[in-house]
């Protein structure tokens, strides 16, 4: 299903790895036509100005993939040990320290999943957490819900998950340079369109140095997937969305720890 062996990878300003035709064509046509519908995916959560995404942590996530195969098939295969392995194997340096501490996670496949009850409270509490006001009683009372809500991050023993979104985005739609959240590990864009086929221009993924300097542009292009190590130095951006005629879509993933401070404490 996914082929990782026609890539090209780059060391500096951090690893970064490109994959063109990830899929093979048949299972590529079916995760396309299975994509959610413009009149659902404009439902989805919003931010960045214009970008939709339904994200694993979202109770609908599931109930889309136990719908649609081809999707269930995917994320079954990139939310397994052997994926997150893999793809450790060829970002970092086998004979280093991260390597040494990265490979001995192993990854919690149901972190996402509770109970229905459990999982869909949480879930809308955790949104409703988002848009209220910041004054130091809403302060406090988020504070708590999230100790509550997160205690799943909480462990004796280190381990990662995956966060993966369904994507999809038009005009308007950028990201200033910057790093991935706090204890992610490896990140990773996989384009299910070109660049060309919304018009338009932008979306491209910029890889900055550490003096925010551009260092390479890469344009969406279908089938092709970006690997990168999300560490101190992995500061990177989209360029403006403008005059496109539809939405660009892509799935985001992200291998993260529990340990949010595990860049830093090296």
């Amino acid at each position: 299903m996914i082929n990782l062996n026609k890539r090209e990878k780059i060391e500096h300003p951090y690893p970064i790895f490109v994959v063109e035709n990830i899929f093979d064509e048949n299972f590529l046509s079916e995760i396309i036509d299975q994509f959610p519908k413009y009149e659902n995916f404009i439902k989805f959560k919003k931010t960045m100005v214009n970008r939709r995404f339904l994200s694993n942590d979202n109770p609908d996530f599931y109930d889309f993939i136990k719908k649609n195969i081809f999707w269930q098939r995917l994320y079954k295969e990139i939310n397994s040990q052997e994926f997150y392995d893999k793809i450790l194997n060829i970002l970092v340096d086998v004979n280093s320290e991260n390597f040494s501490h990265f490979s001995k996670l192993k990854l919690n496949q149901t972190f996402h999943k509770k109970n229905k009850l459990n999982y869909n409270l949480s879930f809308y509490i955790k949104e409703l957490t988002q848009k209220v006001p910041r004054n130091k009683i809403f302060n406090f009372l988020r504070f708590l819900s999230k100790k509550t809500l997160y205690k799943n991050y909480r462990s004796n023993e280190e381990f990662c998950y995956l966060r993966l979104d369904i994507s999809s985005a038009s005009n308007g739609y950028f990201r200033n340079p910057h790093k991935d959240s706090d204890g992610t590990i490896l990140a990773f864009l996989i384009y299910l369109e070109d660049q060309i086929n919304i018009g338009g221009f932008g979306g491209e993924f910029v890889v900055h140095n550490q003096n925010m300097e551009i260092f390479k542009k890469f344009v969406p292009k279908k089938n092709q997937a970006l690997f990168f190590l999300s560490n101190q130095n992995s500061f990177h951006s989209v360029s403006k969305i403008i005059n496109a005629n539809g939405w660009r879509k892509f799935i985001y993933g992200g291998y993260t720890s529990n340990d949010k401070n595990i860049w830093t404490r090296k």
